[in-house]
């Protein structure tokens, strides 16, 4: 999944859907134990990871537009003060 969009809006059903999986993964996971069927990789793990790698980008994007929005702030100061000057 790509990320083509930052925002605190627009991620949001996604994150519901990724944690929605993981929970479902969880909750299969939990029903075999008690029936005493185990697995030695659950599933929960991978999804959690894939979880979390999405997020990390995510992070990652943010951070990048947060920084792009400073510079863009000082050079806006820097105009506006060359201006007033």
């Amino acid at each position: 999944m790509v990320l083509v969009q930052t925002g605190s809006s627009m991620p949001e059903p996604l994150y519901k859907s990724w944690i929605d999986a993981y929970h479902k993964e969880v909750l299969s996971e939990q029903s075999n134990a008690a029936r005493g069927r185990t697995v030695e990789e659950p599933p929960s793990r991978a999804v959690g990871e894939r979880v979390e790698e999405a997020l990390e980008r995510l992070l990652e994007a943010t951070y990048a537009r947060v920084v792009e929005a400073q510079a863009e702030a000082a050079r806006l100061e820097a105009r506006t003060w060359s201006g007033v000057l």
